[in-house]
Order: structure tokens, then C-alpha cells, then sequence
């Protein structure tokens, strides 16, 4: 059942299909984030995508109040996780993430993540930087755009 929390690991058969996906996306937070100490002095704006991918289709997409995954709790969480403490780099900010969504996401579920910190300090990078991050096998997923 999507709403009740899982262990870390998955236990789900990782040769499955994954039919159906629900995204979060852009979520806009400011984080401090940067290798250096300056740069991470302002908060800055970081959108981050969630992608959970399910098995089968899931109950919510049969029955109107079926099982759902709350994005308002997902939502909140990584907000929580994002602006309690500073990150130097967008790969450890993306693991992160991944891992408490996880821990809140039961195991037959896969979760992509990807957040973009949407201003780099180098004037010709105008997309900003992301890293994306996923418990699915390599090219069996795309990331939000």
C-alpha cells in the first residue's frame, strides 16, 4: 500500500515493468547549497522532481478514493530536508532526498529524484545544474525535464 512507510530496502523483483508513475514536479525550495562557503551563504532556488514508479497499476487509479502517495507529506518532507542544514554538492543534496522519500515509500515502489539548482555561478550555464538519481535499473527510467 503506497501510504504506509517501508524499509530502506526494496524488495520488489527489479526485472518488473513499471506501468504507471506519479511525478512531483518543480518543487521550488531554497536551499544553501554550494561548494563553497559564500556561495551557500544566501539560500538559493532548487527545484527537485519526484518520480515514483508502480508495479501495477495502483488502487487510486481504479477507485477515486483508493491508496494514494500524499505529495503533500512528500512534499513537506523534503522541504524540511532541504532547508534545515546547508549541502555543498547537488549529488549529495539528491541522495538525500532519495533516501527519506524512500524511507517513507513502500518497497515495491522505485523513486527518481532530481533536484536542479536553477543558478549556477558561471555565466554561461543558463539550465542551472541537476543530478538525477533512481533505485531502477540504469535506462529503465527518465528523469523529469
Amino acid at each position: 500500500m503506497p501510504r504506509k512507510s517501508a524499509i530502506a530496502n526494496s524488495s520488489a523483483n527489479d526485472s518488473a515493468v513499471y506501468t504507471s508513475c506519479l511525478t512531483i514536479s518543480k518543487m521550488r525550495l531554497a536551499v544553501k547549497l554550494g561548494y563553497e562557503k559564500e556561495e551557500r551563504r544566501a539560500r538559493q532556488p532548487v527545484e527537485v522532481d519526484i518520480q515514483f514508479f508502480f508495479p501495477t497499476l495502483i488502487e487510486a487509479s481504479f477507485k477515486d478514493k483508493g491508496d494514494f502517495i500524499c505529495y503533500d507529506k512528500i512534499s513537506h518532507l523534503v522541504e524540511k530536508l532541504c532547508t534545515k542544514k546547508e549541502f555543498r554538492l547537488i549529488e549529495f543534496l539528491g541522495t538525500e532526498i532519495y533516501r527519506a522519500v524512500r524511507a517513507v515509500t513502500a518497497p515495491e515502489i522505485k523513486i527518481a529524484v532530481k533536484p536542479t539548482k536553477c543558478q549556477v555561478p558561471i555565466e554561461f550555464i543558463l539550465g542551472g545544474a541537476s543530478y538525477a538519481y533512481s533505485d531502477l535499473p540504469p535506462f529503465s527510467w527518465v528523469a523529469p525535464h
